[in-house]
């Protein structure tokens, strides 16, 4: 699978080269290296949930997060098998956050320290960082982040199941929401305190992080992509160190991803659960680094 790439891109050709020059740029190796990596799977539940939309029920998310915490599972295996580092993150599971259709989904607190704690996470000298989200109601969470920034509107953040009557609780759910947290424009944190949830804060500590400490980052999922989104809308270059695991299944996610500049490694998503399309992207980078040397 061969990656794509924007003509605007700093990295023109696609392919192998470019995602080693990619690795080379924000780690600062030359040549580069991909031989610690980490999978961090952030776990939480949403107040949304409550309206029967779409993705995993609450029973559902406690079994994957088990059979992970066990070694368990795809992902667990694929990590095993191709030495890479794996970390599943509970972010109060049993505790959803306020129901964005009626509340706000954190206080000013529980969001600051959220992302703290996600900054923490990915803590270790890991050379590659690769950050997705399990839990009820997290991608309704997530497409109502990513409307508030892009378009107001909920249907084209909506999609991948069969069951209309699902699919219409969820933009019904989603769309009130947009409706009662009116942020100011500009104001991309409060947007996230209102609309998202632990796992997006989180991951927006952890990019930040990886920043920092100039670790090249994966992003595996939309609730991956809303927490970039944030932080692209508060600086225009926040989240250049980072990449998707694979191109989104829906136009507006693939859409959105470009105009804030985020590449893909794989044109199509394995399917397989939280993580395993970035575990299959630690496997491209790793023939991007040979390819390279």
């Amino acid at each position: 699978m061969r990656a794509i790439c924007r003509k605007e891109s700093l990295f023109e050709g696609g392919g192998l080269e470019t995602m080693a020059v990619w690795l080379s740029t924000w780690s600062g190796r030359m040549p580069a290296q991909v031989s610690k990596p980490v999978i961090a799977i952030f776990a939480g539940s949403h107040g949304i949930a409550r309206h029967g939309v779409s993705g995993p029920s609450e029973a559902q998310a406690r079994s994957y997060v088990g059979s992970i915490s066990a070694g368990q599972g795809a992902l667990a295996r694929l990590c095993a098998g191709g030495n890479v580092g794996l970390k599943m993150l509970d972010l109060a599971l049993d505790i959803p956050t306020g129901d964005i259709s009626q509340d706000v989904a954190l206080d000013e607190r529980a969001c600051a320290a959220t992302i703290a704690f996600g900054m923490e996470a990915v803590a270790g000298g890991h050379d590659l960082i690769c950050l997705s989200s399990v839990g009820p109601g997290g991608s309704a969470s997530a497409a109502a982040v990513l409307a508030a920034m892009f378009d107001g509107k909920a249907w084209p953040w909506v999609g991948g199941g069969d069951q209309q009557h699902i699919l219409l609780r969820e933009i019904a759910a989603i769309d009130a929401a947009l409706a009662l947290h009116k942020t100011k424009p500009g104001d991309p944190l409060e947007m996230m305190r209102r609309l998202g949830g632990r796992e997006i804060a989180a991951m927006a500590g952890a990019i930040i992080a990886a920043r920092m400490e100039k670790t090249p980052v994966v992003l595996d999922g939309l609730a991956a992509l809303a927490a970039a989104a944030v932080l692209q809308h508060m600086r225009p270059d926040a989240v250049a160190h980072c990449m998707l695991a694979a191109q989104p299944p829906l136009a507006r996610a693939a859409e959105a991803a470009r105009i804030i500049g985020l590449e893909w490694l794989a044109l199509e998503s394995g399917g397989a659960g939280p993580g395993v399309d970035a575990v299959l992207g630690v496997g491209l980078l790793r023939a991007a680094v040979l390819a390279a040397a």
